[in-house]
């Protein structure tokens, strides 16, 4: 295809390599994925989808470059679309790994550059190549001394009749140098105002009942952090939780609502993570329990408490959800099950064998 003109532009996640190296591979890939479809979601039609790129999103409009307002709301669109959803997941989140915990550090960037590229097809797909691609991606390492910035080349700017307009950001020049490309001129502005302009997203908890029921409770020689790792993986069930046959799930990272369903060979538990509440000393994990054909809704309460030198309790409790109420005999029942499951994950934990899944 013939060369022609085309304005670039690159979203980047900082933080990704980082991410990756020292966090679970299977919940920041997750994480990651769920980023960058929310950064595709937020661009503008006119723009096309290059590739995605691991950390980042290579996008172009070809023709006359928009002008820096446009390019300025699409970037602030992106950016604020992007840390809404790192603040949802970490509100929603459940899990104290180190994926799920650092989600919150992850920062975006934007550079935009306008040049000549070439689009070459490759089976069903459409790749952008040049030397203006090439120069957009070095910009993507530079000294900004920030991780949350929009750049814009000099290149970019020489084409628009708004150049000079601040447009509420700060603009500082600037320049980098790269060997076999030169000197690079370009504009930043911090993004730090923008994103202090995003409302926080309050934590939503459910009310956990409670009365004065007893709970059954076994120690385990295990730290209580451990242990709460394996409550919160639903596919572990099927190593402790009696004779589950199955476990299908709605997302691959434990989330606040986010369903999982053991299937047992009568009967389909529904199971629902409806708060979590974390200290140093003792977490408790509450769930939501149904059958609906048995008219069974329960809330059920994991509490691990730290007893020091490696050594935890588990307690269960189980209530009525609200609305409902449980038999004596059904809870008596249930209760059981749960004095069995407790002993299976000791067994399971105390055996110093590798654990059939990892969180």
């Amino acid at each position: 295809m013939p060369a022609q003109q085309a304005t670039i532009l690159i979203p980047d996640i900082s933080g990704y390599t980082e991410f990756v190296s020292k966090t679970e591979i299977d919940h920041s890939s997750h994480i990651l994925n769920q980023l960058l479809e929310t950064i595709v979601q937020s661009v503008n039609e006119d723009f096309v989808i290059s590739e995605v790129e691991g950390d980042a999103v290579l996008m172009y409009r070809t023709g006359n470059p928009p002008m820096k307002k446009e390019i300025i709301d699409q970037c602030v669109k992106i950016f604020t679309a992007f840390h809404n959803e790192l603040r949802e997941m970490s509100n929603d989140s459940i899990c104290q790994c180190g994926a799920c915990k650092g989600i919150i550090n992850l920062t975006l960037k934007f550079v935009v550059h306008f040049g000549t590229i070439s689009e070459i097809k490759v089976a069903r797909f459409v790749k952008a190549s040049g030397l203006d691609m090439v120069i957009a991606h070095r910009l993507l390492k530079n000294s900004i001394g920030s991780h949350e910035y929009l750049l814009v080349t000099k290149n970019y700017l020489n084409n628009i009749p708004d150049a000079d307009e601040l447009h509420e950001l700060s603009w500082t020049p600037s320049m980098e140098d790269y060997s076999s490309i030169g000197t690079v001129e370009f504009h930043f502005a911090l993004l730090a105002p923008v994103k202090k302009m995003i409302p926080e997203i309050p934590r939503q908890h459910d009310a956990v009942p409670s009365d004065d029921s007893s709970g059954v409770s076994i120690e385990m020689d295990v730290n209580f952090k451990d242990v709460y790792a394996v409550l919160i993986n639903p596919e572990m069930r099927k190593y402790y939780a009696g004779d589950v046959r199955d476990v299908t799930f709605d997302a691959p990272v434990p989330l606040l609502r986010a369903k999982h369903y053991c299937v047992f060979d009568n009967v389909t538990v529904e199971i629902e993570p409806m708060n979590v509440d974390i200290s140093e000393h003792e977490i408790k994990l509450a769930e939501y329990e149904r059958i609906p054909e048995m008219n069974y809704y329960s809330v059920f309460t994991s509490v691990v408490t730290n007893l020091g030198n490696n050594r935890c309790r588990l307690t269960y409790y189980v209530y009525p959800e609200e609305g409902h109420t449980i038999p004596p005999e059904m809870k008596a029942m249930i209760m059981e099950m749960g004095k069995a499951a407790q002993k299976n994950l000791k067994t399971l934990m105390e055996s110093g064998d590798p654990l059939p899944v990892l969180v």
